[in-house]
């Protein structure tokens, strides 16, 4: 019955509502009741001792009081006066248990009070009860009396006084009455407001649940509708991000895919090729070094494309350490340059290396800026237009060193600035330049940064040129440790 979100909301909140109301009716009927009983019974003790004391200034002889000699008409518009005003029953009673005066809502005459009450009022000159009162009364009543005596302190009668306790009943009926319909009023308004919540919180959830059922069959395309700025906005919000970049990240490794498998495919059959062709004797023996040479050289291109994906998923899983030790990044640039003198001189390339001074030192892994500058450079040459320019500067800005590597070439398109360090990410997607290239150099110099505390960015102009700028710190406590990259 209660497996939703929705039904365990609104059943909780409903059930907390009407313990709430419950116990409060409880509360407060007994202190109002108590409250009520301890008012009647403070009133009838005032009016009794009143009265009481106002005949026994009268009474010398018992038989004063038998043959009623005192004012009847002005005692009975005392006790009369003080009954109504108080809903009080007053009585005045002879040492018989003879009501002789009566004032109240019924007035009783003729009626004979019980001679064990008499008894105890004559011998405890005071007398208390709560019910009804011997048979007197046929509901119940707080009953309270006092011993009457005339001046020789003989026994002569007594002064009963009563107040109905129906009256503190319909008080507390009423109040229970009150607190019952607003109980079912704040019942009714809750779960209104419960409906209502619970809606615009189940409906969200309920999407993502669907989404993410899409997400496991594979449909990265699904969406939540996202409205308002609460938590569960936010949360459709981040999910919606989610999905994003679960699209996007499943669209890359599809490419990924894709350009692996033409790398790994073409040489591959390149290299089966030729092992079948020597061993079937279709190439000449004295042609088997250049063919040997070629397949040579398309291992070396698979064991660069195996060492790139372990690089990656080293420096995700975080394996790849960095040892960082203090060196000069000017000569290793220069290293990197003159390993790409072939090529460059192959392109007519006119290069330009600035620097602040001859040796500018920072503190990082030497090994990992290499790769840096590696892949880079390389990019460099290779989207460059022969015989353009390719300028390296090295600069100095307080306490960080600036690399720029510009080249004239073709550059990058706008939309694609945003996603070129995205791992699996090739802005050649048509393969006519970058044809040995699997996604992976740029997020690769990008991890490898932003673990030196560093920052990459890129700029260009389509068909014009292209700038990396790098920003390293000389030396910070950031540098000195090695981070696990998480990129996409």
């Amino acid at each position: 019955m209660f497996k939703s979100l929705v039904t365990k909301y609104i059943a909780a909140f409903l059930l907390i509502i009407m313990v709430s109301f419950t116990a409060l009716a409880i509360l407060l009927s007994v202190m109002v009741r108590q409250e009520q009983t301890r008012e009647l019974g403070r009133n009838v003790y005032n009016f009794v001792n009143y009265t009481q004391t106002r005949l026994s200034a009268v009474l010398h002889t018992r038989e004063d009081f038998t043959t009623f000699s005192l004012d009847v008409d002005q005692v009975y518009s005392i006790i009369s006066a003080i009954s109504e005003y108080n809903e009080i029953n007053i009585f005045i009673v002879d040492y018989s248990g003879n009501i002789m005066l009566s004032a109240g809502s019924v007035l009783y005459h003729n009626v004979l009070i019980n001679s064990e009450i008499i008894s105890q009022i004559s011998e405890t000159s005071e007398y208390y009860h709560s019910g009804n009162f011997g048979g007197v009364f046929s509901y119940p009543h707080i009953v309270h009396a006092l011993r009457l005596d005339d001046e020789h302190g003989e026994f002569v009668g007594t002064v009963i006084a009563a107040a109905d306790l129906t009256t503190i009943n319909a008080v507390v009926d009423g109040m229970l009455r009150t607190i019952i319909v607003a109980c079912v009023f704040v019942m009714i308004v809750g779960f209104a407001a419960c409906a209502f919540i619970s809606e615009k919180i189940s409906t969200p959830l309920l999407d993502m649940r669907k989404a993410a059922k899409s997400f496991a069959n594979g449909d990265f395309n699904t969406r939540v509708n996202a409205k308002g700025k609460d938590e569960i906005a936010e949360l459709a919000t981040a999910f919606n991000n989610m999905a994003q970049s679960l699209s996007e990240l499943e669209e890359l490794r599809r490419s990924f895919v894709a350009n692996v498998s033409h790398d790994l495919r073409t040489p591959m059959t390149s290299i089966a090729g030729f092992i079948d062709g020597i061993l079937d004797g279709i190439i000449p023996t004295e042609k088997h070094p250049y063919y040997l040479g070629i397949v040579g050289s398309e291992v070396k291109r698979l064991s660069r494309l195996v060492t790139t994906l372990l690089d990656v998923s080293r420096l995700q899983s975080g394996d790849r350490k960095f040892n960082m030790a203090r060196f000069d990044v000017c000569e290793v640039a220069r290293q990197v340059l003159i390993s790409f003198e072939e090529k460059i001189t192959e392109r007519k390339l006119d290069i330009t290396f600035e620097s602040e001074r001859e040796k500018m030192i920072i503190a990082a892994d030497s090994d990992a800026i290499h790769q840096v500058f590696y892949n880079l450079i390389e990019n460099a040459i290779k989207f460059s237009w022969e015989s353009a320019k390719l300028r390296i500067k090295i600069s100095s800005q307080n306490d960080e060193i600036r690399i720029s590597i510009f080249n004239q070439g073709i550059g990058v398109a706008p939309e694609d600035l945003g996603q070129v360090f995205d791992r699996f990410y090739k802005a050649d997607k048509s393969r006519g330049l970058d044809k040995s290239g699997t996604g992976l150099g740029l997020f690769i110099c990008k991890a490898i940064i932003d673990a030196h505390g560093g920052a990459i960015t890129l700029n260009s102009q389509q068909d014009k040129w292209c700038e990396f700028v790098i920003i390293l710190p000389k030396n910070t406590e950031s540098s000195r440790k090695s981070t696990r990259i998480l990129r996409k």
